[in-house]
């Protein structure tokens, strides 16, 4: 599709559906004090509504084959084209995110991942920044969760991530599916060449952490490895590399951790590239 197609797809009328009234055709005009204003034609002009969130039932926005080309694109592997797709799509639904299905949301999810790593990745903060209050499904909202805990590392705001990441491991149980917040903060430990800090942080979820999976559980083992190898700790060293042989966790793709995947590879007091 072209942009010109994509604009006139996304630009024609959208349909509110309200709970026991007759649905409506026109566009919304944003959310002020907890109302949809909601723009319709009647007779020669047009008028303004305002729904409570409540009497809504669901918002229709045009923009169907963007939505499926997308998808299509996504199934044949092919993010970089597909992104420009649901960037345009996120643009016209981004105000209204608490109206879209949960389909919707985890559609927007995806969107936030892929523009982070493939295109902008302040956008792609933004977008999950957005998508936080107004996602209601727990397992999506730990998914989001995690992008932004994430792209607050990665990016230059670090003065906000250890009190976002702390924040992290309040509000999630240390057994529970994910240990992004103790990776972010023994990796802030580790870039400060705190070593043992960083070693005890990951080691949290790694003495946790049961038969379960649990994401990022690779980055922690991989971290407090590389730990180890820099507190010349060979007996803690060769333990956790046991461990996850053993449980089967394969070494994580972090650019500057590689040096450390193979002990003969480890010479002690190494100086990686850091983030």
């Amino acid at each position: 599709m072209s942009p010109e197609e994509i604009t006139a797809t996304l630009d024609r009328p959208q349909g509110l559906v309200l709970k026991n009234r007759a649905p409506l055709s026109g566009k919304a005009m944003g959310i002020i004090d907890g109302k949809l204003i909601f723009r319709s034609q009647r007779g020669g002009g047009t008028l303004d509504y305002r729904y409570a969130l409540g009497e809504i039932e669901r918002l229709q926005f045009p923009g169907n084959e963007v939505a499926f080309a997308s998808n299509e694109l996504l199934g044949a592997g092919q993010d970089e084209e597909a992104l420009p797709l649901m960037r345009a799509l996120y643009e016209q639904r981004k105000d209204y995110l608490a109206l879209l299905t949960i389909g919707e949301q985890a559609y927007f999810a995806r969107y936030a991942e892929l523009e982070f790593k493939l295109g902008d990745p302040y956008a792609g903060l933004g977008a999950g920044l957005s998508l936080l209050p107004a996602i209601q499904d727990p397992q999506l909202k730990r998914t989001v969760d995690d992008l932004v805990l994430l792209g607050y590392y990665r990016l230059p705001l670090k003065q906000n991530t250890r009190q976002l990441a702390n924040d992290w491991i309040a509000n999630h149980e240390p057994y529970g599916p994910s240990a992004l917040g103790y990776y972010v903060l023994g990796r802030m430990e580790f870039d400060q060449d705190n070593y043992e800090s960083a070693l005890w942080r990951t080691l949290e979820p790694v003495a946790l952490s049961s038969q379960f999976p649990m994401d990022y559980l690779d980055y922690c083992y991989a971290l407090a490895i590389a730990a180890c190898v820099e507190l010349e700790n060979e007996t803690e060293e060769q333990s956790l590399r046991q461990e996850m042989a053993q449980r089967g966790i394969a070494w994580p793709n972090i650019d500057d951790l590689a040096a450390y995947q193979e002990p003969a590879a480890n010479p002690l007091k190494t100086e990686p590239t850091k983030p």
